[in-house]
């Protein structure tokens, strides 16, 4: 009787943890890419000065962007910098970034993904590529030319950062709070799997750690003390991985969210004087 208890037990154990597996691969999306709800229109942020800018991407989706040019009538920006943000943020909500970078004679197009501020699709990894892409190409439609183009990612948005950096050029490349890679933040997360099975039944895995070794442009890595998302670990890995010019920042106190309640003007503004001289 015993033994008939425990096989029906480890029978039992084996459909329900069967059912996790299952369930992590087929809602796994679901578990990473967090679209904001209930957002207001793009078109909400004419009223600020933003051109609604819209992009066809190569697998035929047209999306919608932001994008802003500095307040210099007689003079051309020096540059464009493209921004992407993380996987629970939208273009909407990166806005407080624009001023700095147009004071620093820079155009910034706020970076948008299919799925987020009511774009069409459902955002993918290969997806969210080809978003960054149909972007760095609306802004080389503009005149900038690459190398005056540069990337600022946040979070999610660094690894598309750097998915776009690995196959286009560009001037250099901001990234605030960067990971090695989406598996290795699943494997510190993710106690009731093991690694290899993670492994098999991640969809998008974001291999920022294989991808920045092939990229030939400056970085500066902005990384927070108290960061609970990404551990410090993981941001330092990735800068040692970086080869070429490289600086980084750390800010002992900030969290994941809010390096920008910080000094960060001064690094960004030093970083970005050095790479446009």
């Amino acid at each position: 009787m015993l033994k008939k208890n425990i096989r029906l037990a480890v029978f039992l154990f084996a459909i329900i943890y069967a059912c996790i597996l299952s369930a992590s691969f087929f809602f796994q999306r679901n578990m990473m890419y967090f679209p904001p709800i209930g957002l207001p229109p793009l078109e909400e942020a004419a009223a600020q000065g933003y051109e609604i800018v819209q992009v066809k991407t190569e697998d035929g989706l047209t999306l919608k962007t932001l994008y802003k040019a500095p307040e210099s009538p007689n003079k051309n920006p020096k540059g464009a910098i493209l921004v992407f943000h993380g996987n629970g943020s939208s273009a909407l909500y990166e806005r407080h970034r624009t001023d700095f970078f147009n004071s620093l004679g820079l155009a910034v197009m706020l970076g948008e993904y299919r799925g987020y501020s009511h774009n069409e699709g459902k955002p993918t990894e290969s997806g969210l590529i080809k978003d960054a892409q149909a972007q760095y190409e609306a802004l080389m439609a503009r005149g900038f030319k690459p190398e005056n183009i540069y990337l600022y990612g946040h979070s999610l948005g660094t690894a598309v950062s750097l998915a776009l950096a690995e196959n286009k050029k560009v001037g250099g490349i901001i990234l605030e709070t960067p990971f090695l890679s989406a598996l290795t933040l699943a494997h510190g997360a993710i106690h009731f799997m093991p690694d290899f099975l993670i492994n098999i039944i991640m969809r998008d895995n974001y291999r920022s750690d294989e991808r920045i070794t092939k990229i030939d442009a400056p970085f500066l890595f902005l990384i927070a003390g108290k960061d609970t998302i990404v551990p410090n670990e993981s941001s330092e890995a990735l800068y040692n991985l970086a080869r070429g010019k490289k600086e980084k920042a750390f800010f002992p106190t900030a969290n994941h969210v809010n390096i920008w309640d910080f000094d960060v003007h001064t690094p960004i503004r030093k970083f970005m004087e050095d790479i446009t001289q």
